[in-house]
This record gives structure tokens, sequence and C-alpha cells, in this order.
């Protein structure tokens, strides 16, 4: 990111030369420091708390979150370079740190990692709904299966849109009513997934269903690979300007932390493409911790997790 401008996140632990000393450090590498914002501690700090970085420097004044988001939204940063440390920004207060920041759409960069916001894709065309966990089991399939059932039921052409670790190589549609045990037994014969998130929606709602699938699912939601909005492109078109509000789709990642869709494919009206998504960490931290929802109990294994350096941006479409 070589010329990026960054909001820095300083702290009073640091004596201030040594503060100054990586923001230069930070220069030379080619980013440019809008401001820093001062998250906290006072040990090393003049007897009136005054801090001189060459920059503005902004204090939290509300809370943490409160104060980075409207940081942020003045600023106007490529990313946040964190150049706290603990005992002022810890595990818990960097998760919100990260929410609050990918959320805007701004990387995360502190020493030994760098996070990537979600990967977005442009909005629908289409009136389009969500569905969203924060974990397995949860019940988002039978969440966006009644979603489907009461649109179909109020005169409405709702589909589904299925992302899941065991979808088709290419988007597959399967029509209203046409999927049944023959062809089920069908596909296992042939040696496909039959048991694949779209056909099970398929048969549960009665609705037509598009299939996708992805593999990966990063700390934040985004997958390493993934055809959904191919799938959703497919349902959009199917459902162009004009026609009556069709796609009912769904979101439907799997996996130890839970893929998501990218953002942006579910905004517009209802009733259109449902998207179903599970969120553990991934989306929990971007709209849980943002909405002020904060753990402290984040295992040790996903605080080392999260130093994964997330550089690579998420593949579309490719082909076994």
């Amino acid at each position: 990111m070589t010329g990026a401008t960054v909001l820095a996140l300083v702290d009073g632990e640091h004596y201030p030369p040594t503060t100054r000393w990586a923001l230069a450090t930070a220069r030379a590498e080619g980013y440019r420091v809008a401001a820093c914002l001062l998250v906290g501690g006072t040990e090393k700090l003049a007897a009136g708390g005054e801090l001189d970085l060459g920059v503005p420097v902004e204090r939290v004044q509300e809370d943490l979150a409160t104060s980075l988001r409207a940081a942020v939204g003045r600023h106007r940063p490529e990313a946040v370079l964190d150049l706290s440390d603990e005992p002022v920004l810890g595990e818990p207060e960097r998760a919100v740190v990260a929410a609050i920041a990918l959320s805007a759409g701004v990387r995360y960069l502190g020493p030994d990692f760098a996070l990537e916001p979600p990967f977005r894709a442009d909005p629908l065309s289409v009136p389009t709904m969500a569905v969203i966990g924060t974990g397995k089991r949860t019940g988002k399939t039978a969440v966006a299966g009644e979603a489907a059932r009461v649109a179909a039921g109020a005169g409405l052409d709702p589909m589904i849109v299925a992302m899941g670790r065991g979808g088709p190589p290419a988007p597959q549609v399967v029509e209203a009513g046409s999927i049944g045990l023959d062809r089920l037994r069908g596909l296992v014969r042939a040696g496909e997934h039959a048991a694949s998130d779209y056909l099970e929606d398929a048969v549960t709602t009665g609705v037509t269903t598009v299939g996708a699938r992805r593999a990966g699912g990063g700390l934040f939601g985004g997958p390493y690979v993934s055809n959904v909005v191919e799938a959703a492109r497919v349902a959009e078109a199917r459902h162009p300007s004009g026609h009556p509000p069709g796609p009912v789709g769904r979101r439907r990642p799997g996996g130890p932390r839970r893929a998501r869709t990218p953002e942006g494919l579910d905004r517009g009206r209802l009733p259109g493409i449902a998207i179903r998504s599970r969120c553990p960490y991934n989306g929990r931290w971007p709209r849980r911790r943002a909405a002020g929802s904060f753990r402290s109990d984040i295992p040790r294994s996903h605080a080392q997790l999260r130093c994964a350096d997330r550089r690579h941006r998420p593949r579309t479409g490719a082909s076994e």
C-alpha cells in the first residue's frame, strides 16, 4: 500500500520520541499519516498530557469504538495503522478496532498482521433479503426457507441463492418443483453431492434455487474462492427490472469460521434475493462488535490466527 493514507493508533505508554520514530518509519515505508488517535495510557506523557507527534493528535472521548469510527469518517484513511501495545490495547480491544475498520472498508495493519475488509460486490438490481446467523446450526436454513415460502404464498416469485462447501462448480439452477427422490438418487449414482444446500432448499421450499460453492473462510467472512457472485447474477438475470419481485437468495457458507458472501449483494428491498450467511468471528466481529457487543473470552488460538497476513484478494469464478 505504498502512498496509502493511514490513521495511526498510538498510546501514552510509549515515550513520545519512540512514537515519533515509529511514525517516521511508517512514512519511510510509504505511508502518509493523516492523524493519530491516542487510544489511552498516560505513563510516559508530559505532566499536562500534551503529545506532539508532528501530525494532528486526537483522543478517545466517549469510548474506543465511537472515537475510532468518528476519526475514520473524518480522515477517510485507506488503513488504520496500529502502533499501540498492551496494556492499552489488548486482544479484545483490537477486535473492536478491527470491527470498526473493516466494516468501514478500511484495512487494519499492525506490526505482524494485515487484515482486509470484506470482499465487496455491486448490489443486485432486484429486491434482496439476507438471513444471517452468527454461527453454525442457528436455524438459517429454516428461517430462509420459511421466508421463501411466505413470499411464494404472497404471490411473489422468490428464489434462493445458496453457497456451500459442496456446491456446484458453476451456478446451478433447480427449477421449482423439479427435484425429487429419483433425481437425488441419480445425482448420487453420478458421484455428485446430492445433499448440497441448494438441493435441500429446493426440496423443503418448493421454490427455484441457484447453487454456488466456496472454499475457505477467513476471520472476517471472506471465502478464499467462490462463485456466489455469478450465482446471484444468474438469479438477478431471471428477474430483470420490471418483472415482479423475484429472488429470495441466501448466503450459505459453512466451516469452522463460516464464510460470507460479498458485502453489497444484499442491499435491496424486500422481498428479493434473500441471502443467508453464517458468520462467527468473521461476520460477528464487524457487525456485533461494531454494535457494542464485545467479548473478552476469545481463545488464544484465534488471537494468534488473527495475526495471519491477509494480503491476497478473494478469487472469484475459478473452475476446477
